[in-house]
């Protein structure tokens, strides 16, 4: 799981999507999501989400501090 989380921060930036993201560590989507959601408590859009809107948070701390 940790390199599917590690994937999951360095390519949300890129449109990919968890096909992609399974097929890069090996196994099924059904599998990622819920081995993914066992060690996380949260499903692999779920982390995705929570990635984005900390990303949003850092642009937007920068941009007040400018």
């Amino acid at each position: 799981m940790k390199k599917a989380a590690f994937l999951m921060r360095e390519y949300t930036c890129r449109k990919i999507n968890l096909n992609t993201f399974s097929r890069r560590i090996g196994v099924s989507t059904s599998h990622l999501n819920g081995v993914f959601k066992s060690y996380t408590g949260m499903t692999s859009c779920e982390f995705i989400i929570g990635i984005n809107i900390n990303k949003a948070k850092k642009l937007l701390d920068k941009e007040a501090s400018l």
